[in-house]
């Protein structure tokens, strides 16, 4: 029962935590785009980039990343992380994202202290 219950518990505080997120990015609509801008990158490029920056330095599974971006709520597909981290990488430079070895991905401490300037403006304003 004890440990139905903590199961229960840690996966209502993924929800949470993943609510947080999409609130983050909805706020932060202005960041995305100057992301957008930065890097040449599409607004889901540059959406992903910003969940990635809001959530680090933890790593996010690649299930979670899908929930959280715009075009692909409710979608069950990891690959779509992939693809979406892989086109990033291609604009951006490869050490701009990690992977986390059967899990998810994270943010590199570099990249996030580039586009740090780009969120402070928007909590600047």
């Amino acid at each position: 029962m004890q440990t139905l219950l903590e199961q229960r518990i840690a996966e209502l505080e993924e929800e949470v935590s993943l609510l947080r997120r999409r609130l983050a990015l909805e706020a932060d609509e202005d960041a995305v785009f100057r992301i957008a801008a930065r890097w040449s990158l599409t607004g889901t490029e540059a959406a992903l980039v910003a969940i990635l920056y809001h959530a680090a330095p933890r790593a996010l599974s690649k299930g979670a990343i899908c929930d959280v971006l715009p075009s692909r709520k409710g979608r069950e597909d990891d690959e779509v992380a992939d693809v979406f981290v892989c086109k990033i990488r291609k604009k951006v430079g490869k050490g701009c994202i990690e992977t986390v070895r059967g899990f998810g991905f994270r943010i590199s401490a570099e990249f996030r202290e580039a586009i740090r300037p780009l969120v402070s403006m928007s909590h600047a304003a």
